[in-house]
C-alpha cells in the first residue's frame, strides 16, 4: 500500500504531540532574541462601597456632596512593545519596551475623571536579558525623568514583567501549580498589601500550545494601626480564568481574568462595606525580526 507524505507526516506530528502530552512538558516564561512582543491589557472594574456608622462624620461625608452607596468604575489599558536585540557573547541580549498607551478612565456616582497622560508614554526603557530568560532594566531615556522617578519605574516594571513563575518540574495535563500575586486596597489612607492564590491547572495541550484554567481565591482578617488609628477588616475574594502559553515561543499570548471581591472595614467608630468585581485581558503578539 502507497501512504503519501503529507499524511505520514500529519501522523508524525501526532504522534510526537501525544508523546509530549504524556510526558510532561517544563514551562518557563522568557523573552527570546531578536523577536518582538506587543502586548495589549484592558482591565475593568466595578465597585461599589457604601459607609456607616457616627453621625456626625456621616453628616461630614455628605456635607462634602458624596452620595451613598459610591458606584465607582474603571478602565485601564495599556499597550507596550518589547523588542530584543541579537545575542550577545555571555549568553546576553538588549532588551527595549516602550509604552504606545498608559491610561486610566474612572467615574465615581457617574462623574468621568480621566488621569493625566503618563510619563511612561513616548520612553524607551533599555535593559538587558539573558538566555535563561532573567530580564534587567536599568535605564529610561527622556530628560523629563528625573533619576528617582526612573529607578521607581524600572523597579516596578522589573517586577512586572518577572511576576510569573512555572515550576521547574514538568507539568502533565490535569496537573496544578500555585501562585500567589501581590493586590493593594487602598482604605483611608492605608495602603493595605495582600496576596491573591491563583491555581494554574494544565487542561490542554494542541497546536504547540498549552491550554491551563485559572482558579484564584483571596481572604484576609487583619487588624492594624496607622496614627493612633485602629483599623480592621474581613474579605473574600473568588475568581477564575484562562491562560494560553506558546511552547515555540516559550511565553504567554493569551490571558483573561475574572475576580470578585466582598470585604468590610471598621476604622474607628465607622463602617465601610464594598465590593469590586475585575475583569482583564491580557494579548501578546510574537514575531521574530531576526535579519
Amino acid at each position: 500500500m502507497h501512504i503519501k507524505r503529507p499524511f505520514l507526516l500529519l501522523i508524525a506530528c501526532l504522534f510526537f504531540s501525544y508523546l509530549r502530552a504524556q510526558t510532561g512538558v517544563v514551562f518557563k516564561i522568557k523573552y527570546l532574541p531578536e523577536h518582538s512582543y506587543e502586548t495589549n491589557i484592558t482591565t475593568n472594574m466595578n465597585a461599589e462601597m457604601n459607609i456607616s456608622g457616627d453621625e456626625k462624620e456621616m453628616e461630614k461625608i455628605k456635607a462634602k456632596g458624596i452620595k451613598l452607596p459610591m458606584i465607582m468604575t474603571s478602565v485601564t489599558t495599556v499597550g507596550v512593545n518589547i523588542k530584543t536585540g541579537a545575542l550577545k557573547p555571555g549568553s546576553t541580549f538588549p532588551i527595549t519596551l516602550n509604552y504606545a498607551d498608559l491610561a486610566t478612565k474612572k467615574t465615581l456616582n457617574g462623574k468621568e475623571t480621566t488621569a493625566a497622560p503618563s510619563p511612561l508614554i513616548g520612553q524607551t526603557i533599555y535593559g538587558e536579558c539573558t538566555s535563561a530568560g532573567k530580564m534587567h532594566l536599568d535605564s529610561m531615556s527622556g530628560k523629563a525623568l528625573d533619576e528617582n522617578l526612573k529607578a521607581s519605574l524600572t523597579s516596578a516594571i522589573n517586577n512586572m514583567v518577572n511576576q510569573m513563575h512555572f515550576p521547574e518540574k514538568p507539568l502533565n495535563i490535569g496537573e496544578t501549580f500555585t501562585q500567589e500575586v501581590p493586590f493593594n486596597l487602598p482604605i483611608s489612607g492605608i495602603n493595605m498589601q495582600f496576596a491573591i492564590k491563583i491555581i494554574y491547572r494544565l487542561t490542554t495541550i494542541e497546536n504547540n500550545s498549552a491550554f491551563f484554567d485559572l482558579d484564584q481565591s483571596m481572604s484576609f482578617d487583619m487588624a492594624t494601626k496607622k496614627d493612633s488609628v485602629t483599623m480592621t477588616g474581613k474579605g473574600t475574594g473568588k475568581g477564575d480564568g484562562k491562560l494560553i502559553y506558546s511552547i515555540e515561543q516559550n511565553f504567554p499570548t493569551s490571558m483573561s481574568s475574572n475576580f470578585d471581591l466582598s470585604y468590610q472595614i471598621k476604622v474607628e467608630n465607622m463602617t465601610m462595606t464594598g465590593r469590586a468585581k475585575t475583569s482583564s485581558t491580557h494579548q501578546t503578539k510574537i514575531s521574530s525580526i531576526a535579519k
